[in-house]
């Protein structure tokens, strides 16, 4: 089999990192270029020399002409606004995109801009882009040139919830999310507030109400139930590397716990990185370095709610794994290629 030349734009955050180390692992990729905007010009092993895969590399920046029609694949592990720019770039040179950033996930332009603070420059390409939220837009991810990849905390609560919205198992139009992430969902810049004296031994909640990933849920939710759908998100942070567990509350008059179940073990039966637990809840750890996303259930009599866990690797299904996933559903490989 003949294998894809892939560009990682942004090889020096957390997800580019945690991208080029799968790829690592890959028989059927080959990365032609990394970039790095803080560590242009400079060797992988004096830049990153944690990335051993890659040592005798030399980042580049994403502005190099060079960079452009090497690439038959290139991930955008850029901030929003770069990844916006670049996008459209990597397209007219022939390459598909895998965009890891927020640029092209929400659909209204004006809402996008509201939230991100920033006029799009290409908002044509937004209704062509795919969001890639691979077990839910398999054929649709098969098909694509431009990939959204989903964010973090979506990706976690999506999951869950789409194939029980879809077929009316739960009928609901109003939820809650209350999702737990490790320090590594905030990016690799250096901030006071996550310092190690600073995050120790704490835990808080931050940005309820007006967290930028609670649009995107919204959508997906409400396309999902063919209804305008609202979801009260509540995130925090917990001083651990990676890994969230987000609780979802689902009001039912009913016990639907078994026939909730029941739907997502026959919906992901066969679907590799979906896993429905039915006697127990997944915890953080079983799902850390994996693209797995774990779900279990309970249903609370006393206040009528189904209470699902859904817990990912931020890192890895909520990022790098997941964009990698798209890719071999792109090239035509087995979807687990990479990842396990």
């Amino acid at each position: 089999m003949d294998k894809v030349k892939v560009g990682i734009c942004g090889a020096t955050g957390y997800s580019g990192m945690e991208l080029l180390k799968l790829i690592e692992r890959h028989r059927y990729a080959e990365v032609v270029f990394l970039t790095s905007e803080s560590k242009a010009g400079t060797t992988v092993l004096a830049g990153e020399p944690s990335l051993t895969g890659y040592l005798d590399r030399t980042f580049l920046s994403s502005e190099d002409p060079s960079i452009y029609g090497k690439a038959d694949i290139v991930f955008l592990c850029l901030p929003h606004e770069a990844s916006a720019k670049a996008a459209p770039k990597f397209l007219d040179a022939g390459a598909k995109v895998i965009d890891l950033s927020a640029a092209y996930r929400i659909e209204d332009i004006v809402l996008f801009e509201n939230i991100y603070k920033f006029t799009h420059p290409s908002p044509e390409l937004i209704n062509g882009a795919v969001y890639g939220l691979s077990e839910i837009y398999t054929e649709q991810i098969r098909r694509a040139k431009l990939i959204a990849n989903p964010g973090c905390y979506p990706t976690g609560i999506l999951l869950p919830l789409i194939p029980l919205l879809k077929d009316g198992t739960i009928k609901s139009d109003n939820f809650i999310a209350d999702s737990k992430s490790g320090l590594s969902g905030a990016g690799r810049k250096s901030v006071s507030e996550r310092m190690f004296v600073e995050m120790n031994e704490n835990f808080y909640a931050y940005n309820i109400g007006t967290h930028r990933h609670r649009p995107e849920i919204a959508q997906e939710l409400s396309k999902a139930a063919g209804k305008p759908v609202k979801i009260t998100f509540t995130p925090h942070v917990l001083p651990i590397d990676r890994g969230i567990l987000s609780t979802i509350y689902v009001a039912s008059d009913t016990d639907i716990k078994d026939q909730a179940l029941d739907k997502l073990e026959d919906f992901y039966r066969d679907m590799p990185f979906v896993k429905v637990y039915r006697d127990t809840l997944p915890q953080l750890k079983w799902a850390a370095y994996t693209n797995y996303d774990l779900i279990g259930a309970q249903y609370d009599k006393e206040t009528g709610y189904l209470v699902i866990v859904s817990v990912i690797d931020n890192l890895i299904k909520g990022a790098a794994g997941q964009a990698l996933h798209n890719m071999n559903l792109m090239s035509g490989f087995s979807e687990t290629e990479g990842l396990i």
